[in-house]
């Protein structure tokens, strides 16, 4: 049987891994109280210590607002690690890298349905992170719908250019939202986007960019998107 896994929260700070001997010695040691958040491998969420291995304590239990007031993830993973710690822990060979992966990160767009239905959700919304699928089938679609009006139209000037014109006013902000999302999700600041207004240059540039994948690990905007 695998040997288990131990954490426990020190305000919104992990520790561990440690085994069940660490682990316990901590415990009777007053390391880790009543309150204490706890998590090892299994459990599908953090739970106070004194649900868990009420025989190993040994101090009394703090109080619950401090519990409250901790801020750990609430999650059925391993906490996150440093990368400096994640290698030590590849090394032991009972870790695969996308172990670490998981917990900083979460699934993003995959289709051009769910990057439809996303990015209409999320209208005017300009914070977190956007991958590439989600910008890329969003102009896609767009696209497709102008090429439709054009036949709807019967591809007359005037009429193409109305039906157009209100189709771009009703995309033009979650399409602007979207942008932004990508360029936080290679951690450039949205206000990039204004390069666009430089000719020719700012286009080139922001294809350029919007076609990067997106940064492995969390940044300023948000988790990671896999």
């Amino acid at each position: 049987m695998a040997e288990e896994d131990w954490y426990y929260a020190e305000g919104e700070t992990p520790r561990g891994p440690f085994t069940r001997d660490e682990f316990a010695s901590l415990a009777k040691g007053g390391k880790i109280v009543s309150a204490t958040l706890v998590w090892r491998t299994g459990m599908d969420d953090w739970r106070i210590a004194a649900e868990v291995v009420p025989h190993l304590l040994s101090a009394p239990a703090a109080p619950p607002e401090l519990r409250l007031a901790s801020g750990v993830p609430r999650t059925g993973r391993p906490p996150a690690v440093s990368a400096q710690d994640e290698a030590a822990l590849l090394q032991t060979g009972r870790y695969a890298r996308g172990d670490f992966e998981a917990d900083t990160a979460e699934r993003g767009v995959a289709s051009f349905g769910e990057a439809v239905a996303t990015c209409f959700r999320k209208y005017v919304t300009f914070s977190g992170r956007a991958n590439r699928p989600e910008l890329w089938y969003f102009v896609l679609f767009n696209l497709i719908v102008s090429l439709a009006l054009g036949f709807a139209t019967g591809f007359d000037q005037d009429r193409s250019d109305v039906a157009n014109g209100v189709w771009t006013l009703l995309t033009f902000l979650p399409s602007l939202a979207v942008s932004v999302r990508r360029l936080h999700d290679i951690g450039r600041s949205g206000w990039w986007y204004l390069i666009i207004f430089v000719p020719l240059i700012g286009a080139i540039v922001l294809i350029f960019w919007f076609a990067k994948r997106g940064e492995q690990g969390p940044n300023r905007f948000g988790p990671a998107q896999i």
